[in-house]
């Protein structure tokens, strides 16, 4: 049987004769590559680099196939090294062996390296990733003493670097009132579509995005006051939220702690980076230099808010996954089942602050003839909001009508003045 595929360029020198032989506890070593057959020089001396007590076999690669297929390396335990990355995908999938073990290759030109001594091409490249999506486990590991390494982890974190400055931009755009106005390109919807445009999931993230805008739903900066920072929230918690597969109230789970955190910073930043910028801008309007004044306005929006935000995402995703991830699991079933209880309640809570907003004796009628036209006649939401705008538009010109008519009829001709 087979207890180790290997892909080493060298393939038997030291390492592989002698450290990898003991730790399968090898009694016999393949060298499967057609190269060596049609080279007498390194066949020869490989042959020389054999240890004592292993039986050594070499053969071509058509050869080594049919004799794994054949069962006549069964009463072994079989050591296999290739040459090449392709030729062991060949005998991963033509003889079903399900563990690839990367020792080194050679750099070329054409290769970039991504570890120690792995170099792969973007062909081997494309082979590696078609390895591990087909059930094969691959792992990079020069010697048994060294710990091995997950190719998909390595594809995976150079992925996420690439989504970390990703999903920081996004927060960017969100928390670009200063340079666009209040466009509302920070609420959780939006936000959490965007999340998952960046991580291949857009249905997920308008899901989460729109769940997060029910538990955000009052959060606007009025006057004052400062809400808690959603945008950081939405977009961490959507993205841990579908990196990990877990559910929505994963999303709630780090959203809300997350924004509140986050707000914390977002204020350090307005405290000790905005001013400086605040005060030049006070020097240029004293000047008339407006178009100081408004360089100190995108420099002090980017610097002061908006850059914190951005990095604090992009650091946030990169390095927090795995400590989300953990997070998530030392979490007690009755917390997740409480929190899951929270999701079914909020759609309530969200519409219950909106209606505070909205709600007063002019609307509330129509409140409520919505409501029974959907309950009891089984009109269609959408076909109720049709109606409502017409019946706006409506009453808004009839006002109208009526203010300027009164305005017209209702002039005073005394001459007293």
């Amino acid at each position: 049987m087979i207890k180790l595929l290997r892909v080493d360029h060298r393939l038997l020198h030291g390492q592989v004769a002698f450290s990898w032989k003991n730790a399968v506890e090898a009694d016999c070593i393949l060298i499967a590559c057609d190269a060596v057959m049609k080279d007498d020089l390194r066949k020869t001396s490989i042959k020389l680099a054999k240890p004592s007590g292993v039986k050594l076999v070499i053969k071509n690669m058509d050869d080594a196939v049919n004799a794994i297929n054949s069962g006549v390396t069964d009463k072994y335990k079989l050591l296999t090294v290739v040459e090449s990355i392709k030729d062991a995908e060949r005998l991963c999938k033509e003889c079903n062996i399900n563990k690839l073990n990367l020792g080194g290759t050679k750099a070329t030109a054409e290769t970039r390296n991504i570890s120690k001594a792995m170099n792969i091409t973007p062909a081997e490249e494309t082979i590696l990733k078609g390895l591990c999506e087909s059930g094969v486990d691959v792992t990079i590991q020069m010697v048994p003493e060294d710990n091995p390494v997950n190719v998909e982890k390595v594809y995976r974190r150079r992925n996420m670097l690439l989504q970390a400055i990703l999903l920081g931009l996004v927060a960017m755009l969100g928390n670009a009132e200063y340079l666009f106005g209040t466009s509302l390109l920070s609420r959780p919807l939006v936000m959490g579509a965007l999340t998952g445009v960046v991580l291949g999931d857009i249905p997920t993230g308008v899901t989460l995005g729109a769940t997060l805008e029910l538990a955000f739903m009052g959060a606007f900066s009025i006057g004052a006051s400062i809400p808690p920072e959603m945008i950081s929230g939405t977009v961490l918690g959507t993205a841990f939220t579908i990196t990990t597969g877990a559910g929505p109230e994963t999303a709630l789970t780090v959203g809300l702690p997350v924004a509140s955190l986050v707000l914390i910073a977002k204020n350090v930043g307005m405290v000790f980076i905005l001013p400086p910028f605040v005060h030049k801008a006070d020097t240029y309007a004293a000047e008339g230099n407006m178009a100081g004044v408004a360089r100190m306005h995108f420099l002090g929006g980017f610097f002061g808010v908006n850059l914190i935000i951005g990095v604090i995402v992009a650091c946030g995703y990169y390095a927090g996954g795995p400590a989300v991830q953990a997070l998530l699991n030392v979490i007690p079933e009755w917390i997740s089942n409480g929190l899951q209880i929270t999701m079914g309640l909020l759609p309530a809570i969200g519409f219950g602050l909106l209606l505070m907003m909205i709600m007063d004796k002019e609307v509330a009628c129509f409140f409520f003839l919505g409501f029974a036209l959907s309950v009891y006649l089984g009109i269609p939401v959408t076909a109720i909001a049709i109606f409502g705008a017409i019946i706006a538009i409506v009453l808004t010109q009839l006002r109208s009508n009526s203010a300027q008519t009164a305005t017209e009829g209702g002039l005073d001709e005394d001459d007293d003045f």
